[in-house]
């Protein structure tokens, strides 16, 4: 694959840095700090003993902040007139230093110089895997796409007695390949890719997440049929998938765009009702695809005046999280529902809801404008009926004086 004008542009930026740091490597190191792992070697070292050495004070410096001197150490490691083979463990513990530190950039230019001083080491696909990995974070998709092929080529490569145990990492080469060209928006190419992918012999998780792609992948090509077909077979086969409440949430909305109002409503129903609560991370995934296809779907029907549809959502959805950000607007829309009901007494009751003390952070201070707008509005509606109700009253007595 030639590289594109922005991968030019990202090596030449790699290549930049690496001569900065030789060119800073040859200013005069400070002496050694002590190390105690040193004290009882012999005085003249070899020079596996020196790399390690420089290595050791570079890390010390490293933990304690000093990255700039550290990384000096670090330099003149790697310049010291030794078989290359004997700096293999020193560049990879870099790339580690620099990836933990978040300067994903210098992990990916040590990597680089790895994979060239090493290009028949057996962690080269390993390696190639990492690199797209962070090129991919970096937001340099094109360059990491040309290292998941470099995965594949050094796989072939390594020679049928140890393919088999790089075949995972193939297969996860194959599986970012075909997701960034999905994040890209080029279908056609993640279409072509995910087919053949689901024809190898995957792992479960690897299969599973095929699965999920492909509905995804006709979810964003607006072809609803297969969509629906996708995302259903999905969910049958992965019922405790962490990509279930997306794809509740996909097939919600194909469902919808499809037409099929009814068998939309009922897979929200479904979905906030029935899935099972989890904690953590993947608690506030699960939370995050219920709310977001009940509330698209809720707004949906009250925008068509379908009031009662969108009550019953909204009600659900107010059940979903305790936390002012999330309840609050749920019931501030549950009170405009009773409205549109002709039910001003329950209205009433839901925008004193979100104005009761006991509902609002013990700081008042800690409500953002958002939410300070939404208590004001609430006020406001339930000033309004107030009116509402003592002006009707008014008009009553006026209308029918006996």
């Amino acid at each position: 694959m030639r590289p594109a004008g922005g991968v030019r542009l990202f090596t030449v930026v790699i290549g930049a840095w690496l001569l900065a740091a030789t060119a800073a490597a040859e200013a005069p190191l400070p002496d050694l700090p002590d190390i105690p792992s040193f004290e009882n070697r012999p005085t003249v070292l070899t020079p596996v003993d020196q790399i390690e050495r420089f290595f050791d004070a570079g890390q010390r410096l490293w933990e304690s902040g000093e990255h700039e001197l550290a990384e000096r150490y670090f330099s003149a490691a790697l310049r010291l007139n030794t078989p290359v083979r004997q700096k293999r463990g020193l560049l990879l513990n870099l790339a580690d230093h620099y990836q933990e530190a978040g300067e994903l950039a210098k992990a990916a230019a040590v990597l680089e110089r790895f994979a060239s001083e090493f290009p028949r080491d057996a962690d080269l696909p390993a390696t190639y895997l990492r690199l797209g990995a962070l090129y991919r974070t970096i937001g340099a998709p094109k360059l990491a796409i040309s290292k998941y092929y470099q995965v594949l080529n050094a796989t072939i490569a390594a020679g049928p007695e140890i393919v088999t145990a790089h075949t995972r990492l193939a297969h996860q080469a194959r599986l970012a390949m075909a997701d960034i060209h999905l994040e890209l928006g080029d279908l056609t190419s993640a279409a072509r890719l995910y087919q053949r992918i689901s024809r190898l012999d995957l792992e479960p998780a690897d299969r599973e997440r095929v699965a999920f792609r492909t509905g995804l992948l006709h979810y964003r090509h607006g072809n609803w049929p297969q969509a629906i077909a996708d995302l259903r077979e999905f969910l049958a086969s992965h019922p405790r998938s962490e990509y279930r409440p997306e794809a509740a949430y996909l097939l919600t909305r194909s469902l919808h765009q499809a037409g099929r109002r009814s068998e939309a409503l009922e897979t929200v129903y479904t979905l906030l009702r029935r899935e099972p609560p989890a904690t953590g991370p993947l608690g506030e995934s699960h939370l995050y695809w219920k709310q977001r296809a009940g509330n698209e779907l809720a707004n949906h029907f009250y925008e068509g005046g379908d009031f009662t549809t969108a009550l019953a959502l909204y009600q659900g959805l107010a059940r979903l999280d305790p936390r002012p950000r999330w309840q609050w607007p749920a019931i501030y829309q549950i009170g405009l529902c009773f409205e549109r009901l002709g039910l001003p007494d329950r209205a009433s009751a839901a925008y004193r809801e979100i104005l009761k003390p006991s509902s609002a952070p013990v700081d008042p201070d800690a409500l953002d404008d958002h939410l300070r707008s939404l208590r004001q509005m609430a006020r406001w509606r339930l000033d309004h009926l107030a009116w509402s109700d003592d002006f009707q009253k008014r008009l009553q007595v006026l209308l029918h004086p006996n």
